[in-house]
């Protein structure tokens, strides 16, 4: 087995009518909005990175 190697297919890569059923369509449109509305609570500085530490 190679480890190494990377030859995953995300499982939306292929999503679209004519490869899912609508309900899976459905479902998977249903939690990209979640994930928005989730995010869209947070503060902005919730989502911004860290200032990197200066060397001293």
């Amino acid at each position: 087995m190679v480890t190494s190697e990377y030859h995953h297919c995300f499982h939306t890569d292929l999503e679209m009518p004519e490869t899912v059923p609508w309900t899976g369509l459905e479902a998977s449109t249903r939690a990209y909005a979640r994930i928005i509305d989730e995010v869209n609570k947070l503060p902005l500085s919730a989502l911004q990175r860290p200032e990197e530490p200066v060397p001293p």
